[in-house]
């Protein structure tokens, strides 16, 4: 038996995806209402400035502007790369595949961002779409990976060892970030910064609750050679790979939108995610060249 079998509902699934978050980003990056940002008292008294234009007119300008540049990704990196691992897994190829597990990792955790993060807009019942899309194909995906037989078509260059210690060590960094800016506010009653209109900080549920675990979870089972090991490690790769690009186009977006950093900010914001990317990109490469190349079914 090959290592993967090739689903056909995996496939067009894939490409449903594709069709759509080209519709959603595109929309997203591209409607104007010809609106102004306005400030408004939240209800727990805050004053915030909403964005107040756009798909993103009710979120905060510091969210509002964020989404647009994560559109921008979506639409001109994440769908590119998901149409081109589609292909590659529909001719046969082992690596495409992991690559498209990946690669629908990332949308995976964006539209889960997308559908419980943003303000209400029009798009809502989309990103619940997408989300169940993505949710149900990175899962179909997994499901065709045959764990013993790709265990053992994984090479002795695997770097088992490296990639979970990066694992560690971007999980830990990232949590870390987060219950920095949380610790205070709940320990002083204070309210979160850039919490803003919204309910609960969305972003740290997903990387605190579910990103952090899997890294240490995927961590401990690559080094166990396990074929969970690797599948989790390359879903959460896709997802690092994206946290440069993504972070640029969410910053040259706020600060188009009006939102005011520093330099040193913005190099102290960006720096880290281009490194964690960078690292993140060096093992997703080198545990796809690992693994031994079989046509799928």
């Amino acid at each position: 038996m090959p290592e993967m079998r090739m689903s056909k509902t995996v496939f067009w699934l894939t490409w449903l995806i594709a069709l759509l978050s080209v519709a959603a980003a595109g929309i997203g990056l591209f409607w104007s209402t010809g609106g102004t940002s306005y400030g408004y008292t939240s209800l727990r008294g805050d004053l915030v400035e909403i964005y107040g234009r756009g798909l993103y007119e009710f979120d905060t300008l510091f969210s509002g502007a964020a989404f647009r540049g994560t559109d921008a990704v979506t639409l001109f990196l994440g769908v590119p790369l998901l149409a081109l691992s589609a292909l590659g897994y529909r001719r046969g190829s082992l690596r495409w595949g992991l690559m498209l597990l990946a690669t629908l990792a990332y949308f995976l955790y964006n539209y889960t961002s997308m559908a419980v993060g943003t303000a209400y807009n029009p798009l809502f019942l989309v990103y619940v779409t997408l989300f169940s899309l993505s949710l149900f194909t990175w899962l179909a995906c997994w499901a065709a990976v045959d764990g013993e037989r790709l265990e053992v078509a994984v090479t002795p260059g695997m770097p088992h060892r490296l990639t979970a210690t990066f694992l560690i060590v971007a999980g830990s960094v990232t949590a870390l970030a987060w219950l920095s800016m949380l610790i205070r506010p709940l320990m002083s009653g204070e309210t979160p910064e850039h919490l803003g209109i919204y309910t609960t900080l969305t972003t740290d549920v997903l990387d605190l609750g579910v990103i952090f675990p899997a890294c240490i979870i995927g961590a401990v089972y690559l080094l166990q050679h396990r074929a969970s090991g690797y599948l989790t490690a390359l879903s959460l790769l896709g997802i690092i790979v994206t946290l440069g690009p993504g972070m640029a186009g969410q910053t040259v977006s706020q600060l188009e939108a009006g939102y005011e950093f520093s330099t040193g900010q913005i190099i102290g914001i960006l720096t880290p995610f281009f490194v964690m990317s960078a690292c993140g990109l060096a093992c997703l490469i080198a545990m796809l060249r690992n693994v031994r190349q079989a046509p799928t079914a």
